[in-house]
């Protein structure tokens, strides 16, 4: 049996990266939807969560050097919205899956702060077991500043081939919150710019670097951090 790319549902588990690596709450529980809706953003004033007319602007801002592929507003709060480069700086066209939500005491966290044993666990239970045993399994997670805001990133890099086929992970995540709303950006390779799977763990590499990803996350989050408090 011949595995099936690995990319896609890395891709769809955007909205859940936060939660694996939830370290500190940020905010608290109320009975008051009112009191809900408004908490304290980090820099201490107050931030209103954004309503479903927010979010079906969100999923419409265009980037310049973007193509928006794909757009998503859910009944549950959240909404994705998908670019892709239009003239790639790598051997690949990068897209980047941006995840917008309420926050709540699992999601957002702290995020200058960097994971224990536990945290970086609990991150790579996202992939398939195959790549948590891959001992080449690459890694780099921790807080980051982009585009001007403190954020916390997750890259993961895997490459397994073995009789049954070959299986990839390849990732850049960042994440970044005002304290009532969140952004993650989701990076990688377009899976039809790439044509196909890699066949080696260098080719997989080339595909996208750690510094790679956070420019895309960078130049995404340049224009819309600026919907956060």
């Amino acid at each position: 049996m011949t595995r099936r790319n690995l990319h896609a549902p890395l891709r769809r588990l955007a909205a859940l990266a936060a939660l694996a690596v939830a370290l500190v709450a940020c905010g608290g529980d109320s009975d008051d939807p009112d009191t809900d809706a408004a908490v304290e953003a980090v820099d201490g004033e107050a931030t209103t969560a954004w309503t479903d007319v927010d979010l079906e602007r969100l999923v419409t801002i265009e980037i310049d050097g973007y193509t928006i592929t794909n757009t998503n507003v859910s009944e549950f709060g959240n909404a994705t919205v998908q670019y892709l480069e239009d003239s790639p700086s790598t051997t690949v066209a990068l897209a980047g899956l941006v995840t917008f939500q309420a926050c709540d005491p699992f999601l957002c966290t702290d995020l200058s702060a960097e994971l224990d044993d536990q945290g970086r666990e609990n991150a790579r239970s996202l992939l398939p077991r195959v790549h948590i045993d891959n001992p080449d399994l690459v890694e780099e997670l921790g807080p980051v500043e982009l585009a001007g805001r403190q954020a916390f990133a997750i890259y993961f890099r895997s490459y397994v081939s073995d009789d049954d086929g070959q299986s990839t992970a390849l990732s850049y995540r960042a994440t970044t919150h005002d304290g009532a709303n969140l952004i993650t950006v989701q990076v990688s390779p377009d899976f039809a710019s790439a044509g196909g799977l890699a066949d080696s763990a260098e080719e997989l590499a080339a595909r996208m670097a750690p510094d790679d990803g956070a420019a895309v996350a960078e130049s995404i989050l340049a224009v819309l951090a600026g919907e956060l408090g």
